[in-house]
C-alpha cells in the first residue's frame, strides 16, 4: 500500500471526515441520515447523486482502474464531508492513501440474506 498523502500536497482537498466502506443494501443511506444529523454532512452516497441528476460513474471507473489521482477524487468529493456506498466502498485502499485521517467504517451483512432478498426483489 502507497503511504498516506500529506494535505499540503493538493489545494482542493475537501475535508472528508468518513468514508464508509460498505456496498448497497449494508444500511449505507440510514448511515448517510445519521451522519448528516451528526454533523458529518453532506454525505456523498450514490442514491444522493444519481436522484439529484448527477453521474460520477465514468470519473470513479477511471479512478479504479488507473490507481487513484488525488485531485479527480477531490474534485469528485468537493462539498462533501463524507463518502458512503459505490464505487466509493470498491476503493478503500486508494481512498485511505487519499484521506488518511478520515474515520473508516466497514459495513457488512450476510451474502446468503443479500442473495435472498434480491431474488425476492428482481423475480
Amino acid at each position: 500500500m502507497s503511504p498516506p498523502l500529506q494535505s499540503t500536497q493538493r489545494l482542493n482537498q475537501p475535508s472528508i471526515r468518513v468514508v464508509c466502506l460498505g456496498l448497497h443494501r449494508t444500511g449505507t443511506s440510514s448511515l448517510a441520515d445519521a451522519l448528516d444529523i451528526l454533523g458529518y454532512g453532506p454525505c456523498y452516497h450514490t442514491l444522493r447523486v444519481v436522484n439529484s441528476g448527477g453521474n460520477d460513474w465514468e470519473k470513479w471507473a477511471e479512478q479504479y482502474e488507473e490507481g487513484g489521482d488525488p485531485e479527480v477524487i477531490d474534485n469528485i468529493l468537493q462539498g462533501y464531508s463524507s463518502v458512503l456506498d459505490e464505487p466509493a466502498a470498491d476503493l478503500p485502499e486508494i481512498l485511505y492513501r487519499i484521506y488518511p485521517d478520515a474515520k473508516f467504517i466497514l459495513r457488512s451483512r450476510d451474502v446468503g440474506a443479500k442473495h435472498k432478498e434480491d431474488d425476492t426483489a428482481y423475480n
